[in-house]
């Protein structure tokens, strides 16, 4: 099991169990983790149109929705939230030129 599933498991039980002791502090912080932890499983950018002065591909954070700049470089995360970019699959589409179909 991940820690991140365990995470979770532990605020749905506390949240259960009714604990007078816990605190929307409490809730919070473990919220943070989660978003923490999440951030750091790859995910692949999202291909917006380009722009019409430009044939190029323009990519979009998954979480938070911003810009990723990619002429000729491939961030590892998103400078914006953190999130880790899995550009497996981008890298093909741009490397082999692929064309919108529009």
């Amino acid at each position: 099991m991940k820690l991140i599933e365990l995470f979770k498991i532990n605020v749905e039980v506390m949240l259960e169990a009714d604990n007078p002791g816990l605190t929307q502090t409490t809730i919070n912080e473990y919220q943070a983790a989660i978003d923490a932890l999440e951030k750091q499983e790859a995910k692949k950018p999202i291909k917006i149109y380009p722009f019409h002065y430009s044939n190029l591909f323009n990519y979009i954070c998954p979480n938070c929705g911003e810009m990723l700049e990619v002429p000729g470089c491939y961030p590892k995360c998103c400078e914006d939230c953190g999130q880790k970019i899995d550009w497996v699959d981008a890298r093909e589409e741009i490397r082999g030129g692929a064309k919108w179909n529009v």
